[in-house]
């Protein structure tokens, strides 16, 4: 596979502190394959949930900044915690940008039958109650419960994603308990990277639960905004990907092979993102 030509056909520009923005993207490939794609991994500052609101507003600036220097059509912020503060990341005037916190949202609202909902997030996105704020205004009657889950990114960007990792087991089943308390029946995963270990969400949530997927939810609006925008591709060949990170290429590369099941390595670059103002 070769990489993008930019000025041929333009890219879908994705975003996150580290892999679980992966999710995503797996997610789009799945249903826009003729779609270009260019993802940024910030792995050298990850994770962002446990940052200050104004270092998260400056490295969303940076991130979106690049991926527009590489001609995006628009841009994915598959970011949760990015997502929460969408209404205030300095907008740049040449590309939309779409979080994750609206399409979730909404299927939530859709899922649930007690209208008792719960959030799992990182804790940046628990303080800003995005969630909250964007479930209430699709229907107010819902309780909302949203918890910071501040050990899951880091054991996730490890590679410890299955049910072999018994420190995972441990973190999910803390988090998960809290919420079943509160009698909710709906989950959301308000952090990109928590698709990733969806299936031990379910395990200890139950079968009763309705697991909210914010990969698959994104990708679903993406693909009616593009169309509805008619920025989709004329392209009728398989899309291509490349990839940049801020960190360690090896490391990226492994954590795409696995969660992508392709070697992406030769389309990985390292980039000091730092110099994007």
């Amino acid at each position: 596979m070769d990489s993008i030509d930019y000025n041929f056909c333009s890219p879908i520009g994705v975003f996150d502190s580290g892999v679980g923005g992966l999710s995503v993207l797996k997610a789009l490939r799945n249903i826009l394959k003729n779609e270009n794609y260019i993802y940024f991994g910030d792995t050298k500052r990850v994770p962002y949930g446990v940052k200050s609101k104004e270092t998260i507003l400056e490295y969303a600036k940076q991130d979106i900044n690049f991926l527009v220097s590489k001609k995006c059509k628009i841009v994915v912020a598959a970011c949760g915690t990015v997502s929460s503060y969408l209404n205030v990341v300095p907008k740049n005037s040449s590309v939309d940008v779409i979080g994750v916190i609206v399409p979730t949202c909404k299927a939530a609202v859709n899922s649930t039958k007690n209208k008792k909902i719960g959030v799992m997030c990182t804790e940046a996105a628990a303080k800003s109650g995005a969630y909250k704020a964007e479930i209430n205004k699709i229907d107010s009657s819902c309780q909302i419960f949203t918890i910071g889950c501040p050990k899951l990114v880091p054991i996730i960007e490890r590679g410890n994603i299955d049910e072999e990792s018994e420190e995972l087991v441990l973190a999910v089943k803390e988090y998960v308990n809290i919420l079943l308390s509160q009698n909710i029946d709906t989950i959301i995963l308000g952090c990109t990277h928590y698709p990733l270990i969806k299936d031990v969400i379910k395990k200890s949530s139950g079968k009763d639960i309705s697991i909210i997927d914010s990969g698959e939810e994104t990708a679903k609006f993406v693909k009616e905004y593009i169309e509805k925008t008619n920025l989709n591709t004329k392209n009728n060949k398989l899309g291509k990907c490349d990839f940049f990170v801020s960190g360690c290429k090896n490391q990226f590369s492994c954590n795409a092979r696995l969660f992508l099941n392709e070697d992406m390595s030769d389309f990985v670059n390292k980039v000091n993102i730092e110099d994007e103002k």
